[in-house]
């Protein structure tokens, strides 16, 4: 399980894009669909982890709560739109009613299929909720990607409508290099970055002695 986050160079290339954009007013909010799931829970003694059959299950920590509470989660119809670079995968609105803001933290999982996960890697995907307070979308401190294992997995204190991304290229910029802390978008296969071990041999015009790989 390999714990991810955003390299500098990807968090400025989203600013740019909009997907956290103070001015953007693009992003319309979610709309709901069908109620997938409404259960009373109790976490007094113990904690609660319920699944449905969509391939989401939500973990609820012993003590969350002093009594029962209710457990919603929603299918959303029409989801905020998101900026040309991602690509929204799934999309769930998951509410407690005793709150938005917890004092513990609260896991949420995805199953992922092997047909999404061919030929990819954990850098390819993200994990965010929707602001519903700044209407954008945000990412999660917090969240896992195994791929081996084929799921996606986050801890968090506050419940809202969620999202799963796959980044993807966009307008000028049809092909996506995936380095180990950076991503780069380029017009055309001559553009593209070399890897580590072509730029390495030391005797090669390019090669800059004080280059370091991370």
């Amino acid at each position: 399980m390999k714990k991810l986050s955003l390299s500098l160079a990807l968090i400025s290339l989203l600013l740019i894009m909009g997907f956290a954009c103070e001015e953007s007013n693009d992003i319309v909010g979610p709309k709901f669909g069908e109620t997938l799931i409404d259960t009373t829970i109790n976490v007094i003694y113990s904690d609660a982890v319920i699944s449905i059959v969509q391939g989401v299950s939500v973990i609820i920590p012993k003590g969350l709560a002093p009594g029962e509470f209710k457990l919603t989660i929603r299918a959303v119809d029409t989801p905020p739109t998101t900026p040309d670079i991602m690509r929204l995968i799934k999309c769930y609105d998951i509410k407690l009613s005793i709150g938005e803001q917890f004092d513990d933290y609260i896991t949420i999982r995805f199953d992922l299929s092997n047909e999404l996960l061919k030929d990819k890697q954990e850098s390819d995907f993200g994990f965010g909720f929707y602001n519903i307070y700044d209407a954008k979308w945000a990412f999660f401190s917090d969240y896992e990607i195994n791929i081996e294992k084929k799921y996606l997995e986050c801890r968090t204190n506050h419940l809202t409508t969620v999202g799963f991304f796959e980044f993807i290229t966009s307008g000028g910029y049809p092909y996506k290099f995936v380095g180990e802390n950076v991503t780069v978008y380029y017009c055309s296969g001559d553009d593209a970055p070399m890897s580590w071990s072509e730029y390495m041999p030391s005797d090669q015009p390019w090669h800059l002695p004080t280059s370091d790989k991370k």
